[in-house]
């Protein structure tokens, strides 16, 4: 009976795990800092770990802070639980000193929510 309570414990807890990972990187040659102005790619991959996700890969919602999102490729799926898209910013007047894309998924099993930073000088 305890393992039963234990397992069932341990799979309650994997079900409130993320429902996605999200990793930003800047794609290509990164630079230690950036300008008011510089245009920066970044890649932009998604796992879905729940594999069973209700929402589309285009529920992705992005933001940038202290970047003017310029556009973005369409979503690539790269295998069965896994996409990636590139998204063109540019670094604004306003950013401090550093700028931060961020991408949200919300969804009913935990969501997700993932960022990637530069420095800006």
């Amino acid at each position: 009976m305890k393992k039963y309570v234990v397992f069932v414990v341990i799979f309650m807890l994997i079900q409130a795990a993320a429902a996605c990972d999200i990793k930003i990187s800047v794609h290509g040659e990164s630079k230690k800092d950036y300008h008011t102005g510089d245009e920066v790619i970044f890649k932009v991959d998604v796992h879905l770990t729940h594999r069973n996700c209700p929402h589309g890969i285009k529920a992705t919602q992005f933001t940038g802070d202290g970047l003017e999102l310029l556009g973005a490729t369409p979503w690539k799926k790269v295998s069965e639980y896994d996409y990636v898209r590139l998204v063109k910013a540019k670094v604004q007047k306003n950013a401090d000193s550093k700028a931060v894309l961020k991408a949200v998924r919300s969804c009913d099993k935990g969501g997700a929510a993932g960022s990637g930073e530069i420095q800006i000088k």
